[in-house]
């Protein structure tokens, strides 16, 4: 299966700088992707992987793609079509389409959602794919992307539940309020921070068709590194956090927001 393509680097430099926000000013600190990182000189093992791999979840976000690398299907060469949106196609992971899958930690039954038929396959750094960890991962990796020069693009993030909260058979609710949840998700979503009463202009708890319960978000981040806008929905099965994504930019928003959230984003089953 092809991944998401996008370029990284292994230098993350810790220098602070201001960011002015809907009249005020807030201290941020500067990595390709922001994350958690102490302000002293001992680092671990761990927090290096981790600010590692959030660095390179900004390369792993979407480029323009009529600057990436051609991919070489899309989504109608080969998924059924949808049962539910005329043009859309319903995509469902084979037993062979990424690590994850590959090492069993997605059990059977995988997850699926609709998405255009003429979005093209993106590619994912081997990094951030959970290739180099599988099956023991502690950081979220990135499973698939979708991208559409015109349309936007969605990607799914999968991560151990005990990331965020040490509990077993763990729901959604668990994982503690939807505004906590997305801000420690939010890099994987606008590419470098998200502050939830800034930057989410709208938080739901739904139940989707799969009858799971997800925290529901539009978010509005000027500032990420690809687009502007975003739909998230969060929720979690087998000890697995789900994150799956739609993004756009600002124009593309306007002219396709309904069909990203209600075709797509709600479309998705864990």
């Amino acid at each position: 299966m092809m991944y998401a393509c996008a370029k990284t680097s292994a230098t993350v430099s810790k220098p602070l700088v201001q960011r002015a926000s809907r009249g005020r000013t807030r201290t941020r600190m500067s990595v390709n992707v922001r994350a958690s990182w102490s302000t002293t000189t001992t680092v671990n093992k761990r927090e290096l992987m981790s600010a590692l791999l959030l660095s390179a979840a900004a390369a792993a976000l979407p480029a323009a793609p009529a600057s990436a690398k051609q991919a070489t299907r899309t989504a109608g060469d080969f998924c059924p079509p949808s049962s539910r949106s005329d043009g859309y196609v319903r995509y469902t992971p084979d037993a062979r389409a990424t690590p994850s899958i590959r090492a069993g930690v997605i059990p059977g039954n995988y997850y699926n959602f609709d998405l255009p038929a003429n979005w093209s396959e993106g590619t994912i750094l081997n990094i951030l794919s959970g290739n180099f960890c599988m099956p023991k991962c502690d950081e979220p990796w990135v499973e698939t992307i979708w991208e559409s020069k015109a349309d936007g693009f969605c990607q799914l993030v999968v991560s151990p539940v005990y990331r965020l909260v040490s509990k077993a058979n763990a729901t959604v609710r668990d994982l503690g309020t939807p505004e906590g949840v997305i801000e420690s998700l939010g890099a994987f979503i606008t590419g470098n921070y998200l502050d939830s009463s800034d930057d989410a202009e709208k938080i739901t708890i739904e139940n989707f068709s799969d009858g799971r319960e997800y925290y529901v978000y539009e978010i509005n981040a000027p500032y990420a590194k690809v687009g502007s806008r975003f739909g998230a929905a969060v929720t979690v099965k087998d000890d697995l956090v789900y994150l799956f994504v739609v993004g756009a930019t600002e124009k593309q928003w306007s002219a396709g927001k309904d069909a990203l959230m209600d075709k797509t984003l709600r479309s998705f089953k864990a």
